[in-house]
């Protein structure tokens, strides 16, 4: 019997979905498009039976539906990784479980891939209900060729099997899809803006919640930093996080001046969660050796298995 292709696969990363993974499966089960394609969700330590609810949606759904374990590792890049290893699609379309995808969205992936570039990063709208075509651009940087975020890009799966997928030595949280980002380019493969993948991104509620983000971000990147500079030759020293959490008051002040007072207690906060994490980051995830060595699934043999 002939295997029939798949154009394109959907990778989704999964820890208690509740609610919000229906929203986001609603919106794929809504694509315009005449493409083979699959959805796998890769589900890292759930505890809210969200899998057994997704996988009650199989049946219904119009395009195959899998929910892959991944509990070997915490963390989005290890989920993400078990559902590529799944995955059978030339192209592998990526989105998380809380957002909502453009109706055309998986046509979109493909057309990038094969028409504009091996990897493309996409637009994010803020999510509203109604949704609105025209909602605010969430993510103008990164439609400039220099990197993609994971929650809403796409990538020739060779490519990404090629670049060893997500490491999954960072922490759980954050700069996965930079460092994916910057290992794919310095393999020499392109990565383009696509303005036509467009998702609806929904926003982080509450400021607690915000500052939490924004400080577990900042212990990925004190890994990131610190094997940079061991590639250097020049090992990262606590010493420049101390200064950098010393020099915040005058930061301030400069910031104040170029920007106005209005803007300070919001800088303020963020930089004192961006600052305090990357020390944290260090100390909890370098100094005491527990990030180790890049781990790349796909250059290692364990093919990012559960």
């Amino acid at each position: 019997m002939t295997v029939e292709s798949v154009d394109v696969s959907v990778i989704i990363p999964m820890h208690n979905g509740g609610e919000l993974i229906h929203e986001q499966l609603d919106a794929l089960a809504a694509q315009r498009t005449d493409l083979n394609w699959e959805v796998i969700v890769g589900d890292n330590r759930s505890t809210d039976g969200s899998p057994d609810a997704v996988r009650a949606r199989a049946d219904s759904f119009p395009a195959p539906l899998t929910v892959v374990d991944a509990f070997r590792v915490q963390g989005a890049s290890h989920a993400r990784n078990a559902a590529a290893a799944a995955a059978r699609g030339e192209v592998l379309a990526m989105c998380d479980a809380d957002d909502r995808v453009a109706p055309d969205w998986v046509e979109q992936a493909f057309r990038g891939v094969r028409e504009i570039a091996p990897m493309v990063a996409g637009a994010n709208r803020l999510l509203s209900h109604p949704q609105r075509p025209d909602a605010p651009l969430l993510n103008p940087r990164i439609l400039h060729g220099r990197g993609a975020q994971t929650c809403n890009a796409a990538v020739r799966r060779d490519v990404f099997l090629a670049s060893g997928g997500f490491d999954e030595s960072l922490p759980p949280y954050g700069v996965e899809d930079s460092d994916l980002s910057a290992r794919v380019l310095a393999a020499g493969y392109t990565i383009a803006p696509h303005p036509g993948l467009v998702l609806y991104f929904r926003e982080t509620t509450g400021l607690k919640a915000k500052l939490r983000k924004i400080h577990s971000s900042g212990h990925a990147e004190a890994v990131l930093w610190s094997r940079g500079h061991e590639a250097q030759g020049t090992p990262l020293a606590e010493s420049q996080f101390v200064v950098a959490l010393a020099a915040l008051p005058a930061d301030a002040v400069r910031t104040a001046r170029a920007a106005g007072l209005r803007s300070l207690p919001k800088w303020i906060l963020r930089e004192a969660a961006v600052r305090t994490g990357r020390w944290r980051g260090y100390r909890r995830w370098v100094k005491t050796g527990k990030a180790g060595e890049p781990r790349l699934p796909f250059l290692d043999g364990r093919g990012g298995a559960a």
